[in-house]
């Protein structure tokens, strides 16, 4: 979930400062009165702002920080709540790094703490957001902030780290209230992979390229299952609807299409989680890429910071066709196809916790 690039990874949208949007549920709501609680006696929630409860696919609470009437100079602030991992091993991101938003940091400390949590407390990064986490074996709690003025000067103004480490206790509480169904959310990949028969349908309507033909991986990761029938190859952890749903397709014209869903088990976990080969990709599926020769229309949607959809078509055009591709019709009639449908196939993914597809406004949950 940290944002590589340093910046808040949601700009909280308005809303009144006395209380959440309508839109929040009633665990955000506790949530959202748990950080308001734990603040410093000199801290303030930003009146402009108030909390933000942005329907992210997960529990979370979004809100601007000052130090007494300073407005000038605020902290951005996410909190998250999510089911704990207690199959897997403790992330230990300052012995082990796991990428360089945890090696740029001036202070890194983990371990157990007095009530044998699991704490993290990374703070003093140049380019990356502070983060805190805390969790035992049912819950996990993140919280990240940074500096929200133009001076990059250090959040520690506003807020230290014994105060962020009091926020997240606060909602850690909270979420120690609820069980795992109610921390769960983001994609039901079970529930997709039934689905996928209308996925492969909405797929070949989009791109109105005839028949689309499933072509079997080359070399599938173990455990996964290949389904002829659809073209699909299911990588999933059942019960903690982690893993991967990719197909690749041969056009009537010996195109091909690939489509990838994953999603990867912990908030704070890279972006690319077992059985991917990248983000979006599967081991024993040839990358597709405009090196080979051939142009592409690429890309996809990111539903939450842990999952997220791919679709690659091959156009059958070389890059060198035009010097401008974005300009050139065929160009742009498969552009056009490749919206379409990435489009269609968000509105079949099912949900679980409550996640509003923002696609087209309706919830899809576990039926």
């Amino acid at each position: 979930m940290t944002n590589d690039d340093g910046g808040n990874s949601t700009q909280p949208a308005t809303t009144s400062p006395d209380g959440p949007s309508g839109s929040a549920t009633a665990l955000q709501r506790e949530m959202g009165e748990a950080v308001r609680d734990a603040l410093a006696d000199d801290v303030q929630i930003n009146e402009q702002y108030g909390i933000s409860f942005e329907n992210l696919g997960y529990p979370s609470v979004s809100l601007e920080l000052q130090r007494g009437d300073d407005a000038d100079r605020t902290v951005v602030m996410d909190v998250s709540l999510a089911p704990a991992r207690p199959d897997l091993d403790q992330f230990q991101p300052c012995s082990d790094p796991p990428s360089n938003a945890w090696q740029d940091a001036e202070s890194c400390e983990e371990g157990q703490d007095e009530d044998g949590r699991w704490r993290i407390m990374k703070t003093g990064s140049t380019d990356y957001r502070d983060v805190t986490i805390v969790e035992d074996d049912a819950t996990s709690v993140i919280v990240e902030w940074n500096d929200n003025s133009d001076a990059g000067e250090s959040p520690h103004g506003i807020l230290s780290e014994e105060q962020a480490a009091a926020i997240a206790d606060a909602v850690f509480a909270v979420g120690n209230q609820h069980d795992t169904a109610e921390l769960m959310a983001g994609f039901d990949l079970v529930g997709t992979l039934e689905a996928w028969p209308d996925m492969r349908a909405a797929l070949e309507m989009a791109l109105d390229l005839g028949a689309l033909t499933p072509m079997a991986p080359d070399d599938a990761p173990d455990g996964a299952a290949y389904d002829p029938e659809t073209g699909a190859t299911a990588y999933i952890d059942e019960q903690w609807q982690t893993g991967t749903i990719a197909a690749r397709y041969a056009t009537e014209g010996g195109l091909t299409v690939d489509v990838a869903l994953w999603q990867v088990a912990r908030l704070y976990d890279d972006a690319c989680g077992s059985g991917l080969g990248e983000c979006g990709g599967m081991p024993g599926y040839n990358d597709l890429s405009e090196a080979d020769g051939g142009e592409l229309a690429k890309g996809g949607v990111m539903f939450t910071p842990v999952s997220g959809l791919d679709v690659t078509l091959e156009t059958g055009r070389a890059p060198e066709d035009s010097e401008d591709g974005s300009n050139d019709e065929a160009s742009n009639e498969f552009n056009e196809k490749h919206t379409l449908a990435v489009d269609e196939l968000s509105k079949l993914i099912r949900f679980q916790g409550g996640y509003r597809n923002q696609s087209d406004g309706r919830d899809h949950l576990s039926q």
